[in-house]
């Protein structure tokens, strides 16, 4: 059998790594979507920074210098920023040394950027250097004049060319169509304008260009502080989160054991007490003191134990008082009996009449105990009519009153007119001749039985109950209040010393009040010691014809 504690910590812990699972691919995507952004900035900010120190090399057309401009990029950056030549001995600029809290910001291995400042001129390039600011003295050349010039020798080499623009300067020139055909012209044409070019054959048998003057390449290194830019490594990341991940389940785990135990503890206790009551035991209430779904469960449990008990113990107790019930008159018939086989006793008229009379009191507790256990069981057959009860009640008067007027206790009717219910009468009818004979045999001489059936609205009446009301009301000996709650038990008997010609079999108040409940009513009981006691028939008003 799979253990509800196994299962609810194999959920708990799916739960978490499918929470932990969820929440590393998001952290995951946030966090390349973050780096990615970065690592777009800082690109950016390297290729600002590259730009910005090419073009002081060509508005300078040299390093000289150059530490103002990186002092002042580095304030603006937060970043060190240094340059070295191509070998990486010679410092030209640090901004270390301009700004000293700099000097802790370590440098990569690798330089970040190539740094070649002519790299990429172009002819326009060069005849748009003195509108670039380049010092004239350094090099100075009329562009219409050069241009003129460049087209000449093109034409007297018989190189094809065309006329371009540069978009970047607006300046005109002339290029081969064919790339290269042009640099001869391009080189001596430079020559006769001044320009400082020295001719070497030895490369590619091509003249080339001496650019000796021009500012060198350098090497850029940037440094970025700890936290900062791409020196954050993500390496670290795979044992931090397995770490989480056991930690999570662990913990997880933990706080389901705790729930669990705080769950299955009352369960436990539950199957224990269910055990209990399996095997014929009484099961002890449950101790569950919350007050959630387990804690009215097992106040549930507890109250379907104690009537499990009351059940046991009522059965046991009728067992018991059906057994003295059924003894007491079969003693009685096998003693008489018994005696006229002795001779002790006539065989006469006599004789028979009193066997007869103890046979018929056994008849009548069996036909009660039938009566009773088709009415708790719902089998007794109903056959209910429009009655007027003020009839049914004067027919109670009329059969009982002989009787009560033997003993001395005037027995009278009361009503205000005719009032039709639907009810059975003949199960009507026993019941109110139980309840007089009771009130009539616990009525001393010069006292009264009354019934009375009235209307609802004239009597006080209890939430849900409308309709017809009937009242027997003694002025007897009343009943004790210990023994009103179990007046309606079978066999209950209010004194249990009398005899049984004063104390009849203690199932006729059961029985009527389960009639009274199979006709749609309710029986309800009131006394006072001393005072007399009143027992009321209160009708649905669903039942009320009228």
């Amino acid at each position: 059998m799979r253990s509800i504690r196994t299962r609810l910590l194999a959920v708990s812990v799916l739960i978490a790594l499918v929470g932990v699972a969820v929440t590393a691919f998001i952290a995951d995507a946030v966090g390349r979507d973050q780096t990615r952004t970065e690592v777009e900035r800082v690109l950016r900010e390297q290729a600002s920074i590259a730009s910005e120190l090419d073009g002081y090399a060509l508005e300078n057309w040299s390093w000289d210098g150059v530490q103002a401009t990186v002092d002042r990029l580095a304030a603006e950056t937060g970043l060190r920023i240094v340059i070295r030549d191509l070998e990486g001995r010679r410092i030209l600029a640090d901004s270390a040394a301009g700004l000293p809290d700099q000097a802790s910001v370590a440098l990569s291995d690798s330089p970040t950027r190539f740094l070649d400042p002519i790299s990429d001129l172009s002819v326009g390039d060069f005849l748009s250097v003195a509108e670039t600011g380049v010092d004239p003295g350094v090099f100075d050349i009329d562009e219409a004049d050069f241009s003129a010039a460049l087209e000449q020798c093109l034409v007297a080499s018989g190189v094809e060319y065309e006329v371009v623009v540069d978009p970047e300067t607006g300046i005109s020139y002339p290029e081969s169509v064919i790339a290269g055909e042009d640099e001869p012209c391009i080189t001596s044409t430079l020559q006769d304008f001044g320009f400082p070019i020295e001719t070497d054959p030895s490369i590619s048998g091509d003249p080339g260009a001496d650019f000796s003057f021009a500012p060198e390449p350098v090497l850029l290194y940037l440094g970025y502080r700890s936290g900062s830019g791409l020196t954050g490594s993500t390496g670290g990341s795979s044992p931090v989160l397995i770490l989480v991940v056991v930690g999570v389940v662990v913990l997880a785990a933990g706080l389901t054991a705790l729930a669990s135990r705080r769950i299955l503890g009352p369960v436990s206790q539950l199957t224990r007490a269910a055990r209990q009551i399996e095997s014929g035991g009484v099961a002890e209430p449950v101790d569950v003191r919350s007050r959630d779904e387990l804690g009215e469960l097992a106040r549930a449990f507890n109250r379907m134990g104690a009537s499990l008990e009351t059940e046991d113990r009522l059965r046991r107790r009728l067992t018991s008082d059906i057994a003295h019930e059924l003894r007491t008159p079969l003693s009685n018939i096998l003693g008489y009996l018994e005696a006229a086989h002795d001779g002790l006793v006539p065989r006469d008229e006599a004789l028979t009449a009193t066997l007869t009379e103890e046979a018929e009191a056994l008849r009548d507790l069996i036909d009660d105990l039938q009566t009773l256990s088709l009415a708790e069981s719902g089998a007794l057959a109903m056959d209910p009519v429009a009655t007027d009860l003020t009839e049914i009640v004067e027919s109670v008067v009329s059969a009982n009153g002989a009787r009560a007027a033997e003993k001395g206790v005037e027995l009278r009717s009361r009503s205000e007119g005719p009032i039709v219910s639907r009810v059975d009468p003949r199960r009507l009818r026993q019941v109110l001749t139980n309840l007089v004979s009771n009130a009539v045999r616990h009525t001393d001489s010069g006292g009264s039985v009354t019934i009375e059936v009235d209307r609802t609205g004239d009597l006080p009446e209890p939430a849900g109950f409308a309709g017809a009301v009937i009242t027997v009301t003694d002025t007897g000996s009343g009943i004790e209040p210990r023994h009103l709650e179990h007046i309606f038990d079978r066999f209950y008997r209010v004194e249990d010393a009398r005899g049984r010609t004063t104390g009849g079999s203690g199932l006729g108040l059961a029985i009527s009040r389960q009639l009274v409940d199979l006709m749609g009513g309710r029986l309800e009981v009131s006394s006072e010691p001393g005072r007399g006691s009143t027992f009321t028939i209160r009708l649905e008003a669903d039942t009320v014809a009228g």
